[in-house]
């Protein structure tokens, strides 16, 4: 199995034009094992701004400093090079609501085409995951789904005041997944009535 990107963004708000404030990145294998992060600060000239977004991620625009889109595109280029092995091995990209940031990942930072070349179209996403367990009974019907209320249900490491924090959140979303599978990963023999033969 391809390694794993999981990620996460920060933003200015949740429209089209509203921009990535932070951005994580990380690798890792099968067993959900670290093989490399990258962790991007992005500034702008200017800011589309809606408050709720900066009350719920608490990043201050007075104090926020780090890159440009730019240079945060080459970085994150070079990252993807490296640990897709240029394409060979494409990433399988994982998140929660990761459509969200693939999106915004690639209108701000990297352009899709780009992202194509090395991640593949197939994604993870653990908040339509806990939906599905929740459709299987693994989980409650009324358990809330956000990243924060998962990890507290799951018995992960959860620190509420680092929660909307893109590095806190890709390694919450990590822990998360890695239990999910361990809940759904009960043999199971296929015979012939599984594919409608029997």
């Amino acid at each position: 199995m391809a390694n794993l990107l999981v990620f996460d963004t920060e933003t200015t708000g949740i429209a089209s034009e509203c921009q990535i404030l932070t951005a994580f990145f990380l690798i890792t294998n099968k067993n959900f094992e670290e093989l490399g992060t990258l962790n991007l600060s992005i500034v702008s000239d200017r800011y589309i701004v809606e408050p709720e977004a900066l009350r719920v991620n608490k990043i201050d625009l007075t104090q926020h400093t780090g890159v440009t889109f730019k240079e945060a595109g080459t970085l994150l280029y070079s990252f993807l090079v490296t640990h897709s092995l240029n394409g060979a091995e494409k990433l399988i990209p994982v998140g929660h609501n990761v459509y969200f940031d693939i999106r915004k990942v690639t209108e701000q930072i990297v352009s899709k085409r780009t992202w194509d070349q090395f991640v593949e179209h197939r994604s993870i996403d653990t908040a339509s995951l806990a939906q599905t367990l929740q459709l299987a009974g693994i989980i409650p019907q009324d358990q809330k789904c956000s990243l924060g209320k998962l990890r507290q249900y799951l018995g992960c490491m959860y620190h509420p005041d680092l929660e909307h924090n893109a590095e806190e959140d890709v390694y919450g979303t990590r822990d998360i997944l890695q239990v999910m599978v361990e809940l759904i990963s009960v043999p199971v023999k296929l015979t012939e009535a599984h594919y409608g033969l029997g």
